[in-house]
């Protein structure tokens, strides 16, 4: 159970939702977790995934990369997709620090349905977005929240909002 406790948090933090905060984080489990989510009414499975935490090196300088690979009914639409969600975070002692976030979602038939990459350039103070291939930048700030967690976190309310 904690195993699949912290492979959440880490999904939650910086494949779906990619938070812009740099956050303390005490331990991570690095391997492959899988997740799978039902109806809460009805049990009927919704949609599943493999979540894989690895440890590396890029310029001599350590960070965490997240990838989740799904599939299944996800989302507000309800419809049936795929996923692919990369993340990597600069791991500085006990923060991880946001570095870049690449998402991708396909039908069924394989067909791109929308795109996100987000790249955190914390010494320029920017967050560049490139949404569906529009781009859009947003100050780095330390209390920054994506537009998905905006809708249902009180924090939100008090944090500058971004793709």
């Amino acid at each position: 159970m904690k195993k699949t406790a912290v492979a959440f948090l880490a999904l939650a933090l910086f494949a779906c939702s990619a938070l812009a905060n740099i956050y303390p984080l005490n331990s991570w489990h690095e391997g492959n977790v899988r997740l799978k989510a039902r109806d809460k009414a009805s049990g009927k499975p919704l949609w599943q995934s493999t979540v894989k935490t690895i440890r590396t090196t890029f310029n001599g300088q350590p960070y965490l990369y997240v990838v989740d690979e799904g599939q299944g009914q996800y989302g507000s639409d309800g419809k049936m997709k795929s996923w692919k969600t990369e993340s990597y975070s600069l791991i500085e002692g006990k923060k991880l620090v946001p570095y870049q976030v690449k998402q991708v979602f396909k039908d069924p038939s394989g067909r791109v349905i929308s795109s996100l990459q987000k790249d955190y350039d914390r010494a320029g103070k920017t967050v560049n977005c490139l949404i569906n291939g529009r781009p859009q930048s947003y100050p780095f700030q330390s209390d920054l929240i994506d537009r998905e967690r905006n809708s249902r976190s009180a924090a939100a309310a008090k944090s500058h909002s971004i793709c």
